[in-house]
C-alpha cells in the first residue's frame, strides 16, 4: 500500500529532559522517567494492570550475545485483554536462524487472582511455568521503570532473565500517546535495557553477556485496539551518522483513520516523529500458515517523510505464534534492515495485513 505524503511533514523533536538546577541535564538523559514532559498518562500506569485498560502489553525482545560468543533472539510477551492474560515466548539462533527456533503461545488466565497482582507487579502462569515480575528497589521513585525478571520453565522455552532498565525513554508518537480506535493508546519503549541471566538451548545452559546484549522493553496500554496492525522496533546505523532506534507503526482504524508513522530516537535521547510516505508489504515474499490460515508478508519497503528508505526482511519465514489448541495466529519476528540504514530488530503483525 502507498500513503500520500502530507504537504507539510509533521516533524516534532524534543529532549526527554529539561534543564534543572537540581539535576544536570546529562544525568536526566539517562533516566527512565520523563517527568519533565506533559504526558497524558499517569505514572502508575507504567507497571499496573488496570480495569479500565482493555489491553495491557508487557513486551521484551532480547538481542543476546552469550559469554561463549553465540547470538540469539529471545522474546517474551504478556498481553492482558479484558482481564485475561496470554503469554508468548521464543528462542532463535541468530547464527543459524533456520537451524534452531523454538517457541510457545499459551493462556495464562484471569489476572488479579492467583495469576497476577497489582503491587508489586507480577503475572505468572499456573504452576509458575512462565512469568514477569518487578524486582523491588527501595530507592525507586514513583513512575520509574523498575527492573523486571522474566522467566520461562516451559518445556520448549527455558530462560531466567533480569532486565536492568536503562534510559532515555522513547515516547511513541512524541509524548507516548495517540488516538487509536476511538481511545487514547499509550506506548513507552526502552530500547537499551540490559539483560542479565541464562537460557537453555538443546539442554545446554548459556549465560548472557550483558555488556554486549540489549533488550527492547515495551509497555503499551489503552481502552481500545485496532482491527489489524504492523509494528517494528529497529536498531539502525549508517556511515557517518549516529546510531538510531526507531519504532514504526502502521494500522487500519475505521474510527480515527488509518495511520503510519515512525518515532526515531538518537543515542542522546532526542526523539523525532515522522509520518511514513510509503509502507509497502511484499505480495511475493509471504508466509502462508497452514495452521492459522493467515498470510504474512515477509518483506517491506518503507519510506519516511524525510526521504529515508528502509527495506525490512524477516530472517526466517515461519515466525508465527499459534496459541495452543487453537488457530489464533500472531506473527512476531526477528528482522534485518537494509537501505539508507542497516540494522536489525523485531516485528509484530496482528492479525495479518491485507495483501
Amino acid at each position: 500500500m502507498y500513503i500520500s505524503a502530507p504537504s507539510l511533514a509533521l516533524l516534532f523533536c524534543f529532549y526527554t529532559t529539561a534543564r534543572s538546577a537540581e539535576v544536570p541535564s546529562s544525568e536526566l538523559l539517562k533516566t527512565t522517567t520523563p517527568s519533565a514532559l506533559p504526558v497524558f498518562y499517569d505514572a502508575s500506569d507504567i507497571d499496573l494492570v488496570e480495569a479500565n485498560h482493555a489491553m495491557d502489553s508487557f513486551w521484551a525482545a532480547n538481542f543476546i550475545r552469550t559469554t561463549n560468543n553465540q547470538s540469539f533472539f529471545i522474546s517474551a510477551h504478556i498481553i492482558v485483554r479484558n482481564g485475561s492474560a496470554t503469554q508468548r515466548a521464543g528462542i532463535m539462533s541468530l547464527d543459524e536462524p533456520l537451524e534452531f527456533y523454538t517457541q510457545t503461545y499459551q493462556n495464562i488466565g484471569p489476572v488479579r487472582e492467583s495469576n497476577g497482582t497489582l503491587e508489586p507487579f507480577n503475572l505468572t502462569m499456573p504452576g509458575g511455568r512462565f512469568g514477569m515480575e518487578t524486582i523491588p528497589h527501595r530507592n525507586a521513585t514513583r513512575g520509574t521503570f523498575l527492573s523486571k525478571r522474566i522467566f520461562s520453565h516451559l518445556p520448549a522455552v527455558k530462560f531466567d532473565i533480569d532486565l536492568e532498565m536503562k534510559g532515555p525513554v522513547l515516547l511513541n508518537a512524541g509524548l507516548g500517546s495517540w488516538l487509536w480506535g476511538g481511545g487514547l493508546q499509550n506506548q513507552i519503549s526502552l530500547p537499551v535495557t540490559r539483560p542479565h541471566g541464562t537460557f537453555v538451548v538443546e539442554n545446554r545452559t548459556l549465560t548472557i553477556d550483558p555488556k554486549r546484549s540489549f533488550t527492547w522493553y515495551d509497555r503499551q496500554w489503552g481502552p481500545t485496539s485496532p482491527e489489524r496492525f504492523t509494528w517494528l522496533g529497529l536498531y539502525l546505523t549508517a556511515p557517518n551518522k549516529p546510531k538510531v532506534y526507531i519504532s514504526i507503526w502502521n494500522w487500519e482504524d475505521s474510527v480515527n483513520g488509518n495511520k503510519s508513522f515512525a518515532t526515531l530516537q538518537s543515542h542522546d535521547g532526542t526523539n523525532t516523529v515522522l509520518p511514513l510516505t510509503r509502507f509497502e508489504p511484499s505480495d511475493k515474499h509471504v508466509f502462508n500458515s497452514t495452521v492459522s490460515g493467515n498470510k504474512y508478508s515477509l518483506e517491506y519497503n518503507i519510506r519516511l517523510a524525510d526521504g529515508t528508505k528502509l527495506h525490512v526482511k524477516s530472517s526466517r519465514p515461519d515466525q508465527e505464534y499459534v496459541m495452543d489448541n487453537s488457530t489464533i495466529g500472531f506473527y512476531s519476528a526477528y528482522v534485518e534492515v537494509s537501505g539508507d540504514y542497516t540494522g536489525y530488530g523485531a516485528m509484530d503483525i496482528m492479525p495479518p495485513i491485507k495483501l
